[in-house]
């Protein structure tokens, strides 16, 4: 996609281009996912205009009369030579030279950077190795990098893109600080005053009035600050119906319409409310900072050069606490550690029992006798030494059936060239012995790479040495084929074709060996939920016997991943498998149950964890989760309780000025059979024989919502309803909706609208 198709002005198509990876990375930043994206920028681009294309396509699109001649050029070869690669919105972003590739996925956005790669440099351009940088949203630890050709690409926590800064977390603190910067620029006096003790806001460690960017994140919205809704206008407004709006409520709210002293006080607050709020919308500027930043983005004393008001002691503090974090993220990034667990248990005794004589046995009793019969514990760590050397450091713990060893490696990584990169590895360990091997991987072209790898192993029975080398190939987009011949102790010829998706992963293997030979199929699917829940299942079948697998697989933190599998075999039996990744850290619990294929086996190993997490979500995660929301609802309830009542205070004004009104518009549709609302509640509706205090959070706004009735229609946008006038929020943090009992044509209908969705009544 070009992000210039959009708007033929230059200008209003970088802005549009502009939101599309802010939009995105807060959306994958709110929905907890990984997004990975790499900024790809071209060497001299303009310069490297392949000149033999140039005709081919003059002849195919011409030129448009008016535009830049090299630009147009470049943006019209770029359409032909990114056809075959490019990707739809937002996976593919294109705007001039500039090229974001979007995937949720860290393989398959390395995949399609290699496509571009590919396709590009074989019409003459060059991607810059240099400039060229990615960047990961919402990394989980030990994510990677992306490489280019076998050469590491430049990961980075923010990029510049098309003049706004896109941060890896989501967050838009920087881009503020540097738009107020810009705006105080121009005036040197303000700089000269800010050297006089005062500081800009967000600038240099100075504090901002009300905290703007974390009162934003942080706290819930409380009232009707929301223009949209006080207007009650869609975000797309156009100028006509925001004045059409604002004309309305002008003769509702206009406090020469009202005699009594009280009444006119409060139509005058109601008045300015309504005015403020034209003045931002109708305002282009205005709007587009409301709508990026909300209202603390527009007032006026969070853009003043004010006092500091942390002392030099406080300032240090967080100075030195944000440099805490940011050193403990880069030694996280540099060391890469990754570690396992694995316990293995044997619970056989569950149901092959053995009966006789069964007492007289150590341990032997009424309860089954289960044990640790395996224990393995591995860790490695990542040493950058160069821009092209790392060292890796390994080593591993192993016992098995009170026998036991461990054994230590490192190795040395060079990247030899944007093509490849070359490894040795040196190994001891109290069992096998002295290691010694190497490893190299090549990109033969942009769709296929192999690897080949030898070591030598010295023990007490002589030396062992061992090769293997592996070819794969990208099929299509999504596809995979592998090849791989392995030699020494167990060699075999294996073949594999892996197909991976959006929603599935697929896997079918053929190898052909001493001593074993098989064949495996695998699929696994993948629910599109926040949880990320994945359903498997795979056959594998050869000499040894056949094995049947399935399980699933469900996110249930943001760094967390729990995943259980049955194995069903023959000889083995069955077993059950629980692994937990945590970050780098994978703990893999493998639980023996049987050596025979018993029908109650397969049924508790199935039904067992899938009842037990069950249960500890329900009776255990949930209240919990849900109680600690209580809390925290219940101190911004007490912190926003005089806010609370202003906002009411406000609403039953609203509704004191609109009787007179109302009572014209119910005679109106009376004489028309028109639109009647007889009944409206807004808030949280719970069952009748819940607590008293629950059914205090419903308010009647059954006048607001006739006053708002117009040619017998009632229309209300998707924002939130307690920003109407006469509207205020009685449950802050919960979710509401919106219940309505009307009558038109002289027929009763009723209607239950949630409190983020449009209404639109009647529908014909």
């Amino acid at each position: 996609m070009r992000c210039d198709e959009k708007e033929e002005d230059e200008d209003e198509g970088w802005w549009w281009c502009e939101g599309i990876p802010l939009h995105i990375i807060s959306e994958y930043r709110d929905g907890q996912r990984e997004l990975h994206c790499v900024f790809v920028d071209l060497e001299k681009a303009y310069d490297r205009v392949p000149r033999e294309e140039l005709w081919y396509c003059m002849r195919k699109s011409g030129l448009h009369q008016g535009s830049a001649l090299s630009p147009f050029l470049f943006a019209i070869v770029m359409d032909q030579l990114s056809e075959e690669v490019r990707q739809e919105s937002p996976w593919t972003m294109m705007f001039a030279d500039d090229i974001v590739i979007c995937s949720e996925s860290r393989v398959q956005v390395e995949e399609n950077l290699e496509r571009w790669r590919f396709a590009l440099e074989r019409r003459g351009m060059k991607v810059s190795r240099s400039k060229t940088e990615y960047m990961c949203v919402n990394e989980r630890e030990g994510s990677g990098t992306v490489r280019l050709q076998g050469e590491e690409v430049k990961k980075v926590q923010e990029f510049k893109y098309l003049g706004s800064t896109v941060q890896s977390n989501g967050e838009c603190g920087k881009e503020v600080k540097k738009r107020v910067q810009a705006g105080f620029q121009p005036h040197p006096e303000l700089r000269s005053a800010r050297r006089r003790q005062t500081s800009i806001p967000g600038v240099g460690g100075a504090s901002c009035d009300g905290n703007m960017a974390a009162t934003m994140d942080d706290e819930l919205d409380t009232g009707n600050d929301d223009y949209y809704s006080l207007l009650n206008v869609r975000r797309e407004a156009t100028p006509e119906e925001l004045k059409s709006s604002y004309r309305r409520l002008c003769m509702l709210y206009h406090p020469d319409k009202h005699r009594d002293p009280e009444l006119k006080r409060q139509a005058e607050q109601l008045f300015n409310l309504v005015h403020r709020a034209y003045e931002v919308l109708s305002d282009p500027q205005a709007r587009a900072v409301y709508d990026i930043f909300g209202k603390k983005g527009l007032e006026v004393e969070g853009w003043e050069v004010v006092e500091r008001k942390k002392t030099p002691a406080e300032i240090r503090e967080e100075y030195e606490r944000l440099q805490r974090e940011r050193d403990e993220r880069r030694l996280q990034q540099r060391t890469n550690p990754k570690g396992t667990i694995s316990v293995g248990i044997d619970a056989t005794d569950l149901f092959d029992r053995y009966e006789e004589d069964f007492e007289e046995m150590p341990g032997g009793g009424a309860f089954p006798h289960i044990e640790i019969n395996r224990m393995h514990i591995s860790q490695s760590v990542e040493a950058p030494l160069t821009a092209t050397d790392t060292a890796v450091l390994s080593g591993s713990l192993t016992t098995h059936n009170g026998n036991g060893g461990g054994n230590i490696n490192l190795c040395l990584r060079r990247v030899t060239s944007t093509r490849g990169w070359g490894e040795l590895e040196f190994g001891a360990g109290d069992i096998r012995g002295p290691l010694f091997g190497m490893k190299v991987f090549r990109n033969v072209t942009a769709r296929c790479f192999v690897t080949a790898q030898c070591g030598v192993q010295f023990s007490s029975r002589g030396v062992r040495p061992s090769a293997s080398t592996m070819m794969a190939r990208h099929l299509d987009q999504n596809t995979m084929g592998y090849l791989q011949w392995r030699w020494g102790t167990e060699s075999a010829m294996t073949t594999s074709i892996v197909r991976d998706t959006k929603t599935s992963h697929f896997t079918l293997a053929l190898q052909l060996g001493m001593p074993h030979s098989y064949l495996m199929m695998s699929y696994q699917y993948k629910f599109q939920d926040e949880d990320q829940t994945k359903v498997k299942g795979s056959v594998k079948t050869g000499f040894f016997g056949t094995v049947v697998e399935y399980g699933a697989e469900r996110k249930i933190s943001r760094h967390s991943v729990l995943s259980a599998t049955v194995s069903i075999g023959v000889p083995q039996g069955v077993s059950l498998k629980i692994r937990l990744n945590r970050a780098s850290q994978t703990y893999l619990f493998p639980i023996h149950l049987t050596d025979q294929i018993l029908p109650s086996a397969v049924f508790y190993t199935t039904i067992g964890p899938l009842a037990i997490y069950l249960a500890v979500q329900k009776l255990i995660i949930n209240p919990y989760v849900h109680a600690q929301k209580e809390q925290e609802l219940d101190k911004h309830r007490v912190n926003s309780a005089t806010d609370i009542a202003k906002k009411r205070q406000e609403a039953e004004s609203a509704v004191l000025l609109m009787q007179e009104s109302v009572r014209r518009i119910i005679e109106a549709e009376e004489s028309k059979m028109g639109l009647i609302i007889l009944n409206a509640w807004y808030g949280k509706f719970v069952m009748d024989t819940s607590m008293k205090q629950e059914r205090a959070k419903v308010i009647d706004v059954t006048v607001p919502l006739q006053c708002l009735v117009k040619d017998s229609k009632l229309i209300l946008t998707e924002a939130s309803k307690a920003g109407l006038p006469g509207f205020y929020d009685p449950c802050v943090g919960e979710e509401k909706s919106l219940k309505l009992l009307y009558q038109f044509r002289g027929v009763l209908h009723q209607v239950l609208s949630g409190d983020t969705e449009a209404l639109r009544i009647p529908k014909q």
